[in-house]
């Protein structure tokens, strides 16, 4: 899981397709470049490749299926508001009954910024750090780091919590 949550992040960096170093990184190394990706210099058409995480993404999962475990904890859905490269990924379990204030569609306005929405948090982080870049990416991936570990890690207290509830029943009695 924590592979493929850091694959959605990538912009190729470090191959043959990594814009970091073109001169549309900006001194910064941006790895992102406004839509449209094509451009024409003296009449040569050109284009930069479309990194797997981008700026206009509004969400990204993970699932996550887990055939030897009950289905109320056994599927999760790893997700995440706005650039997978700037957000925090959160377990949202099979069981979920309710949405999270976060996820709400009251706080879901495309127009309207709220503090109280996951995606403008994120997206507000996001555009906080896309104009330097290469200056507090790595701060940001601190943060962002230790808040995933945590998550991961209560995501197993969770779970054993809700297996000892899920086996305490009748229907696995």
């Amino acid at each position: 899981v924590r592979d493929i949550q850091w694959a959605m992040r990538d912009h190729y960096e470090g191959t043959p397709l990594d814009i970091t170093n073109d001169v549309g990184a900006t001194a910064y190394k941006m790895p992102y470049r406004l839509s449209p990706l094509t451009f024409e210099v003296n009449g040569q058409k050109y284009f930069n490749e479309r990194p797997i995480s981008t700026q206009q993404s509004a969400f990204t999962f993970v699932a996550q299926m887990r055939s030897g475990m009950p289905n109320e904890v056994g599927g999760v859905l790893w997700f995440g508001t706005d650039d997978a490269n700037m957000m925090v990924f959160t377990p949202v379990y099979c069981c979920a009954t309710e949405v999270p204030d976060c996820y709400k569609e009251c706080y879901a306005d495309p127009v309207v910024f709220s503090w109280k929405s996951s995606f403008w948090v994120f997206n507000w982080v996001a555009n906080m750090i896309y104009p330097k870049y290469s200056m507090v990416i790595d701060d940001m991936r601190g943060v962002q780091g230790a808040l995933e570990k945590r998550i991961y890690e209560q995501s197993k207290e969770v779970e054993a919590e809700a297996l000892a509830v899920i086996k305490s029943s009748p229907k696995y009695a």
